[in-house]
């Protein structure tokens, strides 16, 4: 059956008009299905894995990884509060994949996706997973595969512990060559690491029809630069960046600084404005990312804060550096992931740094890993606390049997947290699953569930002006059950499952509560 394309798109993206070339016209991208899974839920996509991988819809400021996951911001938006992840299981084997299909429909001329994958640090932060794209026909047969490599984030260990954040690199899936046919996707994702059960994140699944974009969209070139306003604030500049096609949309840009824990979504970031995001005087290094809509380029600058001089220098080669007045138009650029050094015009002078400059310091996590000394946390606030009820001192057990059916995985939880009466999410994970072990959430109602029939639950407020209360959080996770179905012609895994909790009030994230399952025939 043929499946008319309208009927699968949710709501309209973007629309542009990009004027300058004749082979444009209109552009215009929608979500395919719930392609920005904002739902909370897969919604027109189906999750599944081999060898215990998995699919599942995660929510943002949760601890979804051994890592700290809760800066990473989803693609750089604000309003954006669910991803999709993929990975290996909790082992991290290698031959342990996450799918995730969509629905049939109707071919146009694409697909874009966005896409972040984890690595650790000290581990090699390039290609860490394997994630490949495959288009099947309406028979779901493989028509073609192609291999992504993604925007990668180095994460600390432990969550939570140091709070980062990274940009999402934009990927595009041709179609144009099935257009009219009946067809499915499917991102299929593993870890290159053995015991590495690395994730990968997809946001903005974007559908493009027949005619509504130009195919040929040229990589941008990101040149990163600096200058000092009128008051001698140092700042980094992403404008003589360019774009040969001037589309598919106008170029956006963010910056991560080495030294900082979050990528800066903005323009023009001031350095050390009024002591704020202060780096150490010494070499130091900013690297752009600038974004086309279809495409991303990187560019990365080194400078140099002199210890009692407010003004700054950049440094291209080891022998050469210039110093960077407020009348200078020349500083050199370190282009490392092009090769190719350029002299950029910067050092353009800004009427108000204030203004110019686009900082928003509250919205930059700053995370130093230090105590402030009242007994609150790192960061001043006291961090939420999950206990789950049990003899003192002893983790409590669940039984389950095989043959029994589902079982409810805890009781007598509670939530307390000295900063109020209201939490953000929670998050239920078995940490040592079976390849068909599944958490059940679906009896929930009032919140947003997300990972229902995977290893790991997410529950979150689904009225931000109204959130539940921390006794409602915990009456909800009462409710999650463990459920486990022997494959046909397997032997039965009779061994604990370890379940953690965790909750965050939208600040901090509570250290882990566990509880058994104890599996019997």
């Amino acid at each position: 059956m043929r499946i008319n394309t309208l009927s699968i798109i949710s709501k309209t993206f973007l629309a542009l008009i990009v004027s300058g070339y004749s082979a444009y016209a209109l552009a215009q991208a929608s979500l395919l299905f719930d392609g920005d899974f904002e739902s909370g839920t897969f919604q027109g996509w189906t999750p599944s894995g081999e060898n215990g991988g998995f699919a599942q819809v995660v929510s943002k400021g949760s601890c979804y990884s051994s890592n700290d996951t809760t800066a990473i911001s989803f693609n750089g938006n604000p309003t954006s509060n669910f991803v999709a992840l993929l990975r290996s299981n909790a082992a991290g084997n290698t031959e342990s994949v996450g799918k995730l299909r969509s629905n049939p429909f109707t071919a146009g001329n694409g697909v874009i996706f966005s896409a972040l994958s984890e690595t650790l640090d000290g581990d090699p932060g390039h290609k860490p997973v394997n994630l490949v794209v495959n288009i099947l026909d309406s028979e779901g047969n493989a028509v073609s595969d192609q291999p992504y490599n993604t925007a990668v984030i180095k994460l600390a260990q432990g969550c939570p512990s140091v709070k980062r954040d990274a940009a999402f690199s934009r990927h595009f899936i041709d179609t144009h060559h099935l257009a009219g046919q009946e067809i499915s996707i499917e991102f299929s994702q593993n870890t290159k690491n053995e015991s590495m059960g690395y994730f990968t994140l997809i946001d903005n699944v974007l559908f493009v029809d027949s005619g509504q974009f130009l195919l040929s969209t040229s990589q941008p070139i990101a040149v990163a630069g600096t200058g000092l306003t009128t008051s001698g604030t140092f700042f980094l500049d992403p404008r003589a960046s360019i774009d040969p096609d001037d589309g598919p949309v106008a170029l956006s840009y963010s910056w991560f600084i080495d030294g900082e824990d979050s990528v800066r979504h903005i323009d023009i970031p001031c350095v050390n404005l009024n002591e704020d995001f202060l780096l150490s005087p010494g070499n130091n290094k900013a690297t752009l990312y600038a974004n086309d809509g279809f495409n991303y380029a990187a560019d990365s600058i080194r400078f140099v804060i002199p210890e009692s001089d407010s003004s700054s220098t950049t440094n291209n080669n080891s022998d050469n550096t210039d110093q960077l007045n407020a009348d200078d138009t020349d500083a050199n650029t370190d282009d490392e992931d092009n090769n190719n050094d350029t002299d950029n015009i910067s050092g353009v002078t800004l009427t108000d740094p204030l203004e110019e400059c686009d900082v928003d310091v509250s919205e930059v996590i700053v995370d130093d890993g230090e105590d402030s000394g009242d007994g609150s946390g790192t960061d001043g606030n006291s961090p939420p606390v999950i206990t789950v009820g049990g003899t003192d001192g002893e983790v409590p057990v669940v039984d389950f049997s095989i043959s029994g059916g589902p079982v409810s995985i805890a009781s007598n939880v509670t939530i307390s947290d000295a900063d109020g009466d209201n939490m953000e999410s929670a998050t239920v994970s078995i940490q040592n699953p079976g390849t068909v072990d599944r958490l059940l959430a679906d009896s929930i109602g009032g919140f947003i569930v997300s990972g229902s029939g995977g290893t790991s639950v997410t529950i979150a407020n689904s009225d931000q002006d109204n959130p539940a209360s921390n006794e409602a959080f915990a009456a909800a996770i009462e409710t999650i059950e463990f459920d486990y179905i022997v494959p046909a012609g397997d032997d039965p895994d009779t061994s604990n499952r370890t379940i953690t909790y965790t909750v965050n009030d939208g600040v901090d994230t509570s250290e882990e509560a566990e509880s058994l399952v104890d599996v019997a025939l």
